[in-house]
């Protein structure tokens, strides 16, 4: 039931309610937010933290988290286009129903423009405090086995740093809270746009990088090579030959990197 005392406490302070909201089931998440108005719902689901949100996002009536989307401010807008599953875009985008063009438009043109609007799912994120042996006992898996980036957060999702998945094998770390093994890692904001990204210098240390919002929340992992193809880089017909020998060398950097990693934490 909707209540104005509760809609205008969202109002002035969603990273709050977004906190309280954590400690739900997605069910009851979902509940509390259809009795906010549409705009209001859309700043507090922002700002719930990534795992729980992805959660929130399938439980989500369609009807509404389309409405959300077409009403969702340019930031949150962001954050949740990284989050939703791919599977739910056009049931979300026929649920507009006579908005159906305005909002397929609108989320074209945060592809088109930004690096966080085309961020990828494949990695792993985990809590700050975790003991190095309880998480590999939950990597030991399909992601696992895909080898994906690892990295490391805070209970709001905040990007502490990334862990070599060879550091974390070391029998000596296995009593180890996992963030003491976390590597500073370069990042990219969701802002940024898709053709300047692929200028970064940061390509040179990592084949993947890992995309944040504002608030330093780890949103996915983006590659040159995936920017490229995506069409967000012109193509002069020469640079396939030359994107194929950045990513190998970035590849290489990547690789060496996470053993200099492994050689310091085993000292």
């Amino acid at each position: 039931m909707y209540d104005p005392v509760v809609e205008a406490f969202a109002i002035a302070h969603p990273d709050d309610v977004a906190k309280r909201l954590s400690k739900q089931l997605p069910d009851e998440t979902s509940e509390f937010l259809q009795n906010l108005s549409v705009g209001v719902a859309a700043s507090v689901l922002a700002r719930l933290n990534g795992t729980h949100l992805q959660s929130v996002l399938v439980a989500l009536p369609t009807s509404l988290l389309s409405n959300i989307l077409r009403k969702a401010s340019h930031d949150d807008l962001l954050t949740l286009i990284a989050h939703i599953p791919n599977a739910r875009y056009e049931e979300i985008v026929d649920a507009a129903d006579n908005h159906a063009d305005e909002l397929r438009d609108r989320l074209n043109t945060f592809a088109d423009r930004t690096v966080g609007a085309v961020v990828s799912p494949d990695f792993v994120a985990i809590r700050k405090g975790r003991l190095v042996r309880d998480a590999l006992d939950e990597l030991r898996g399909s992601a696992w086995i895909r080898d994906v980036p690892v990295y490391v957060t805070d209970s709001e999702g905040v990007l502490i740093g990334q862990v070599a998945t060879l550091a974390m094998m070391s029998r000596q770390h296995e009593e180890t809270e996992i963030d003491r093994l976390a590597i500073p890692v370069p990042t990219l904001p969701e802002h940024m746009n898709a053709d300047i990204a692929l200028e970064s210098p940061h390509w040179q240390l990592k084949a993947t990088l890992p995309v944040i919002d504002s608030k330093k929340r780890l949103l996915g992992t983006i590659n040159r090579r995936q920017l490229t193809l995506s069409g967000h880089a012109p193509n002069d017909g020469n640079s396939n030959l030359e994107d194929v020998i950045s990513d190998l060398i970035s590849d290489y950097f990547s690789i060496c990197v996470h053993l200099l990693e492994v050689l310091v934490r085993t000292k």
